[in-house]
């Protein structure tokens, strides 16, 4: 089961619940106080419009992968729902594809970046950890090293890490990568799980070549 990503979408524009007095909120404080407080774990969604906002650059990468405002309505109107199920056809060869509107799990980086698994779980044994740490590598564009070197990748970077994670606005190194948004929500949660050790639950799809 999945559900629609509280941060990323908080990122995006604040595209759950509120708009118009966040939006100009947000302005006065990024403003006056050059920076934001991007909140808890459970605050994504409302976050990724704010970033696309205050770069011009990077909101026209967005856009050119179709259409950001279209996901963004469909992720603000299905946000309040805890689970989403999805209904998938299956073409003449028999792969299955997803039958829905604005977001779906196999769309773009923003598509996908927007939804996670309605229930988490934790990191608890080394392999968990290790998996967790390649797929933060592969988003970012460093998919073709050794399995290893890609969680060494992300220990080696661990602070930019965090940083990017704080205040992706003031650290934006994380646009130049391969798939930035879900670099992006990985991060969040890769901040998180240091901050709360074993309690993190991890909601994002670690994806791999089956």
């Amino acid at each position: 089961m999945l559900a629609m990503s509280e941060r990323l979408q908080t990122m995006v524009h604040r595209s759950n619940r509120v708009a118009g007095a966040f939006n100009n909120d947000i302005n006065r404080r990024m403003r006056h106080q050059g920076t934001f407080d991007f909140g808890s774990a459970q605050t994504m969604p409302r976050h990724i419009q704010h970033i696309i906002d205050a770069s011009p650059e990077f909101a026209a990468k967005v856009e050119a992968e179709g259409g950001w405002k279209i996901r963004i309505k469909a992720a603000e109107m299905f946000a309040e729902y805890p689970e989403l199920y999805f209904v998938y056809f299956l073409d003449s060869r028999g792969r299955a594809y997803p039958l829905t509107y604005g977001v779906n799990p196999q769309g773009s980086d923003l598509q996908k970046a927007l939804l996670q698994f309605a229930h988490g779980k934790p990191l608890l044994d080394d392999d968990a950890k290790r998996w967790f740490m390649i797929h933060g590598a592969n988003k970012w564009g460093f998919d073709k090293a050794a399995l290893a070197d890609r969680a060494n990748w992300v220990r080696q970077r661990h602070q930019l890490i965090l940083d990017m994670a704080a205040d992706p606005i003031a650290n934006r190194d994380w646009e130049t990568c391969d798939n930035p948004l879900q670099f992006l929500a990985w991060a969040f949660e890769y901040a998180e799980w240091q901050r709360l050790g074993d309690d993190f639950e991890s909601r994002i799809a670690v994806s791999m070549d089956g």
